[in-house]
């Protein structure tokens, strides 16, 4: 009954995006967001602080393009330019004690999180860049902080205290790792890719470990995610990771995950944008020679276009599309 009804699904889907396409002004804010890439202006930014500020920083506009399934567009001298910048201006390891972090380093900007390197590595990847050549020190990192209970967290007590790993921070690694393991059959990351896989099982994709709704805004979607979490999200690489090692999956969690993610679709089987997850974010800015955080980040004009709120969004659609038909793979 699920595999029948997951092919019904699909067909819909599938149907539907074959009518869909980017209009003129969307490519047309692709192409302005490639341009700017390249400017002056963004090359400058990124040799000052590859990340910061949020949102209106070259980083951030990268990643939407690759979101969007745009990464032909993300100029080459843009992508040398922030591995150039990573290498140099991070560490190259995540300080877990005050102790570790050298004198002279700024932890918000000189301390790489696990979601912004994986959500770049996995820019890279699909710009045709081989990130464990670009950033040696990526393997190892992917092996160091990998959890006890399969993921990453951004908080490094957990290190230290908690040993629980964060949804944000672990699904841009597991994501990246994805991409370099059907490259390069890396050993290490098979079993932090099997880790992961075990861990978002363990959690019924978006659950705490008593099976309790850990936050219900992960039940709606955002487009561009950059580091937000929600179910299609982790059900897209719990089904993708499963095709890819010849695994399945629990029906029981699949079918759970189908019927929340059911609440935004359209009478046409595509996705529909539900929440605007970043609209309360703060950042990092910089004041002369002085970096202060400020209450609420910036923004640009295709974030807008792209992240409203109620309209249906391609690359949210394709992946519910990929998912499904990876599903259908799997299922019995």
């Amino acid at each position: 009954m699920l595999k029948q009804s997951i092919e019904k699904m699909s067909r819909l889907t599938r149907k539907s995006l074959s009518e869909r396409t980017w209009d003129d002004n969307e490519h047309r804010a692709f192409k302005s967001l490639s341009e700017e890439l390249t400017s002056t202006l963004a090359l400058e930014s990124i040799q000052l602080d590859p990340y910061w500020p949020k949102w209106n920083s070259p980083w951030w506009k990268a990643l939407l393009l690759s979101e969007a399934g745009m990464s032909e567009l993300i100029p080459k001298q843009f992508v040398e330019g922030i591995i150039e910048a990573m290498n140099r201006h991070y560490l190259h390891y995540f300080p877990l004690v005050e102790t570790d972090i050298p004198a002279g380093c700024e932890p918000y900007r000189h301390i790489l999180c696990h979601c912004a390197l994986g959500n770049m590595c996995r820019l890279f990847e699909l710009r045709g860049y081989e990130t464990d050549k670009e950033l040696p020190w990526f393997i190892d990192w992917c092996a160091r902080y990998l959890l006890p209970d399969g993921g990453y967290n951004c908080d490094e007590a957990a290190y230290t205290k908690s040993g629980k790993s964060s949804f944000l921070s672990t699904l841009p690694m597991l994501e990246a790792m994805l991409l370099i393991y059907k490259r390069t059959g890396d050993e290490t990351l098979k079993k932090n890719l099997e880790a992961g896989a075990q861990y978002l099982i363990n959690h019924a994709v978006y659950k705490s470990s008593t099976g309790k709704l850990i936050t219900d805004i992960w039940l709606q979607l955002s487009f561009p995610r950059y580091y937000d979490y929600d179910v299609l999200r982790g059900l897209s690489f719990l089904a993708e990771w499963a095709v890819l090692f010849g695994k399945t999956l629990p029906p029981a969690i699949v079918a759970d995950c189908l019927k929340q993610i059911e609440p935004a679709l359209d009478e046409s089987g595509l996705l529909r944008i539900t929440e605007d997850k970043i609209a309360v974010e703060g950042s990092l800015m910089q004041n002369g020679s002085v970096w202060e955080w400020k209450e609420k980040a910036s923004r640009f004009t295709a974030l807008d276009m792209f992240g409203k709120v109620g309209i249906v969004s391609l690359p949210l659609s394709r992946q519910w599309l990929s998912t499904l038909e990876h599903l259908h793979i799997i299922m019995e």
